[in-house]
């Protein structure tokens, strides 16, 4: 029978068939061919899953070799190979790319000659092939029966069911459910596998939802938002354990794949493991999580209070970097005050009469004002001259503005930094000051000794949302850690503010990445493959270079579609608790469900709605952060749900 099917692997594969054949293992690769013919289970051909990868195991004695047939296009991947103890400490790699074909795989087993040349590519295969055969007879590894067998349940499934991480290696390795039996497995495990499985939804998360809503740890249901926001997922759970000696670290990722909750997890060891206390010449380890804004300090607050019950006695500070700038600048900081666009740009209106350089005309200035915009010359005071500290006119010239995505020739630059220099003379003259500039100030006061930092300085300094900081506030942040190797960035920069990610050797010749350093999660545990399809249009391209890609390449779980729903703009209110009251009537938690809304009058109106249809509420505050213990539906205004994440949100 002709063989009609494709088997590929991935660069993981291969490392685990050369470490298995230096061991002395030979043979079993060569065992694999017949593949060729499509996976068949008790004589049976099994289909792939309806867009999906269906996952298999196929077993001889000691050994486990797990691949995926892919799709509808009956195509193999192997993707790990490894003796029964290790298999499953480690599972199959994230980047599942295909490197080579399985008769590839054998040439380079056994041969030494390229594949790329022609003149020994057949003779390559033939004694490849001779030589594997060889080796085969010698595979007797527990003289083992050979099994072929459809991997039923995966560690995310048992991630998403909040199985017990101690249990994982036995579920993972039996046949079906009827061979847990006198393996020590608890008979409430059992049952919530069982359930699970046997649910008759078709995508992971309708299973999860079905489970019995009489038992309140089975129901997820039940939950209030910290079930959610404080489980530790592979992909996050292998990044919290990697040691504290190896920094700086930098940890990307798109929204849903948990870098907040990386860094949490992370400060708990900390403190739970006494990591650093060599580092300690009096007093305690100090640690601190500097993020974007209030709402996002304030809800990381509550979400390492929830998982850190036991680590009281840390001393953690969580903070903005403004409210730390305000803290460094001391008194010296109430001598101005911080004023916004409007002011700013009456600033502007004033010095642009009096520029009194022949280089520039008055008719030139006046059309570079119409044709730029007020807004856009702020934005390159802000984002570019005080964001990169560029205050002398020769720097501003030669700066690569990438990002900006608006030209200037060198004569509009030289004009708009002659500008900036009288616009922040006027502004010092005023009281008046812009929190750009404030960080500028600090940063370099810190870089000329002119600031006292030995009270701020931290052992351990934890930085969200690196995206939205300027390389000045990044040095800024960089002088406040007692040694470099203690930083540790989180970065999602399709969501970047200033859309250029940062030249590390511009901010400082300590911090340097590479892959040891350096993660990506690839991964998302908690957006289902539906949404991220949905959204994906939708976010910015990730970076500058493709380098720079931060995004999601794999959503682990399935679930309902997104729904548009049409409706008048007056009816949204009473649409959206309408739509909660029958999610709640089905059992779910309200605490759960989250409403944004674009401004404060529709929260209001939203509130007033989910009142008269007898559910509670609860409106996101400023300087409380969000109650993930609520019972309550949250409401919450766009601009602050950054970092956020529910399981139903209705957006109005």
């Amino acid at each position: 029978m002709e063989a009609t099917w494709d088997i590929n692997f991935t660069s993981q594969f291969e490392k685990d068939a050369k470490r298995l054949d230096k061991s002395g293992l030979g043979g079993w690769l060569t065992g694999l061919s017949f593949l060729k013919d499509g996976p068949k289970v008790d004589n049976k051909q099994l289909k792939a899953l309806k867009k999906q990868s269906k996952a298999f195991r196929w077993r001889k004695g000691d050994l486990r070799v797990i691949f995926r047939v892919v799709g509808q296009s009956r195509s193999i991947l192997l993707l790990a190979a490894r003796h029964r103890k290790d298999v499953y400490k480690k599972p199959p790699s994230d980047k599942q790319e295909i490197a080579g074909s399985f008769d590839e795989l054998l040439v380079r087993m056994h041969s030494n000659k390229s594949l790329n040349d022609e003149k020994y590519k057949v003779s390559a295969m033939q004694n490849a092939m001779k030589n594997a055969m060889q080796k085969a007879l010698i595979f007797t590894p527990d003289n083992g029966q050979a099994e072929l067998e459809e991997i039923f349940i995966d560690e995310a499934d048992l991630f998403l069911l909040d199985i017990p991480q101690e249990y994982y290696p036995l579920i993972l390795d039996v046949k079906g459910l009827s061979s847990l039996e006198g393996k020590g497995i608890p008979s409430s495990v059992k049952r919530r596998l069982e359930d699970y499985l046997t649910a008759p939804s078709t995508d992971h998360i309708g299973k999860i939802y079905s489970l019995d809503q009489s038992n309140d740890i089975d129901a997820i249901a039940n939950h209030t938002l910290d079930r959610f926001l404080v489980s530790l997922d592979p992909q996050q759970k292998s990044i919290v354990e990697k040691p504290f000696d190896g920094g700086p670290w930098l940890i990307r990722g798109g929204p849903g794949t948990g870098k907040t909750l990386i860094n949490l997890a992370r400060i708990k060891r900390i403190y739970q493991e006494g990591i650093g206390d060599d580092l300690l010449q009096h007093g305690s380890i100090k640690t601190g999580f500097i993020t974007f804004n209030k709402q996002l300090s304030k809800s990381a607050e509550a979400m390492f209070k929830a998982i850190s019950i036991d680590s009281s006695g840390g001393d953690v500070s969580f903070s903005t970097l403004d409210s730390l700038v305000m803290s460094l600048l001391g008194n010296a900081g109430k001598e101005s005050k911080v004023v916004f666009e409007k002011e700013q740009a009456a600033v502007l209106n004033l010095v642009m009469g009096s520029v009194n350089d022949e280089r520039w005309d008055e008719k030139y200035i006046s059309t570079i004002q119409q044709r730029r915009g007020s807004s856009f010359i702020l934005e390159e005071f802000d984002q570019i001259i005080l964001g990169n500290g560029l205050t002398k006119e020769e720097d501003y010239l030669s700066f690569t503005r990438k990002g900006r995505k608006v030209a200037l020739l060198s004569k509009e630059r030289g004009l708009i930094h002659r500008l900036y220099r009288l616009w922040s003379k006027e502004m010092t003259r005023r009281g008046w000051s812009t929190f750009a500039g404030r960080r500028l100030t600090v940063e370099r006061m810190i870089y000329q000794g002119q600031l006292d930092i030995s009270r701020n300085c931290y052992d351990y300094l934890f930085i969200d949302e690196l995206q939205d900081l300027s390389v000045t506030a990044i040095r800024l942040l960089a002088h406040l850690v007692k040694y470099p190797k203690n930083l540790t960035f989180t970065a999602d920069t399709a969501q970047s503010i200033y859309l250029k990610s940062p030249s590390w050797s511009n901010i400082s010749n300590n911090i340097r990445f590479h892959p040891g350093n350096s993660f990506i999660l690839r991964k998302s545990y908690r957006i289902t493959s539906e949404i991220d399809r949905a959204v994906k249009p939708l976010r910015l391209n990730a970076g500058d270079t493709e380098k720079d890609n931060d995004g999601i390449e794999q959503t682990i779980f399935s679930g309902e579609k997104p729904c548009w729903l049409n409706c008048s703009l007056d009816n949204h209110p009473s649409a959206a608790a309408e739509l909660s009251k029958s999610l709640i009537e089905k059992y779910i938690n309200p605490g759960q469900i989250a409403i944004i809304t674009p401004d404060k009058k529709t929260t209001d109106l939203v509130q007033q709605a989910l009142s008269s249809y007898g559910v509670p509420s609860d409106v996101f505050q400023k300087n409380r952060g969000l109650d993930i213990n609520s019972k309550a539906v949250h409401l919450l205004h766009a601009h602050v749900v950054k970092g956020l994440e529910f399981p139903f949100v209705i957006v109005t």
